[in-house]
């Protein structure tokens, strides 16, 4: 929880741009359209930044605590070419019940 939508999320990764570039890091804003206990969404409206193929895994930050913190990781996106009305979906690490599976699975605890 404590997520609002609207709040800006920083995204990188080495995923395609819209010139179909890959292998090349990048990061970005986007603005928080949504989230759930398993789940982040973010929507593309053709300004700023936007997930696209190869970004899966990826980061996605948040400020918290006057720190900028890991909260999710990049997961899906809707449209193949990634372009306006495109949604991101990222997986929700701070959700307890995704914390506690990634803990069993690694042995890591964050």
């Amino acid at each position: 929880g404590g997520f609002t939508a609207g709040e800006t999320m920083v995204i990188s990764g080495f995923g395609i741009n819209s010139n179909d570039v890959d292998s090349v890091f990048r990061a970005g804003l986007m603005a928080l359209d949504s989230f759930s206990t398993v789940g982040i969404t973010a929507k593309y409206n053709g300004t700023g930044s936007n997930t696209c193929s190869g970004d899966s895994g990826g980061p996605l930050l948040m400020s918290r605590d006057g720190e900028w913190k890991l909260v999710g990781a990049t997961s899906n996106g809707l449209l193949q070419k990634c372009g306006p009305g495109d949604t991101s979906n990222f997986v929700n690490l701070s959700d307890p019940s995704v914390k506690s599976f990634i803990t069993g699975q690694t042995g890591i605890s964050y």
